[in-house]
């Protein structure tokens, strides 16, 4: 029996977001279309795609092959041992990064209170003092 699952040296030139969502685990996902060059750094045709956000460069990949009766053939690519994805986002450096841009807009801002989008009066205006009412303008 022919292994179904193959290992090949595939050049990654890149990756792009086809679709994102959550499981019915509540675990989220990303499926990646990855753009494949040979060694000579030519593409090569197909749909690749990975679950994975794979790192750009040679690397060695289990290749799955998929058939849809809507989508076509495609390929799911994996990283064989050894191989990379791309290096983790580091959410603490983001978390101090937004903390550290908030308090810097707060710091700008001096404490100005914007109005509600789409008004042209500052929040915290005084509200104009209606006019009397004409009594001989009245219907009734």
């Amino acid at each position: 029996m022919a292994n179904e699952n193959p290992i090949r040296t595939l050049d990654v030139g890149g990756v792009e977001v086809i679709k994102s969502g959550v499981a019915d685990s509540g675990k989220a996902w990303t499926l990646y279309r990855v753009h494949v060059h040979d060694a000579a750094g030519n593409p090569i045709d197909g749909e690749f795609k990975s679950f994975r956000k794979l790192a750009e460069g040679p690397g060695d990949y289990h290749v799955e092959t998929q058939i849809h009766e809507k989508f076509g053939t495609s390929y799911l690519l994996q990283p064989a041992a050894g191989t990379q994805a791309a290096p983790p986002v580091d959410l603490d450096f983001l978390h101090e990064t937004v903390v550290s841009l908030l308090a810097r807009v707060s710091a700008l801002e001096g404490g100005v209170q914007l109005a509600p989008q789409g008004t042209d009066i500052p929040f915290d205006a005084p509200k104009p003092a209606s006019a009397p009412a004409d009594t001989d303008a009245l219907p009734f």
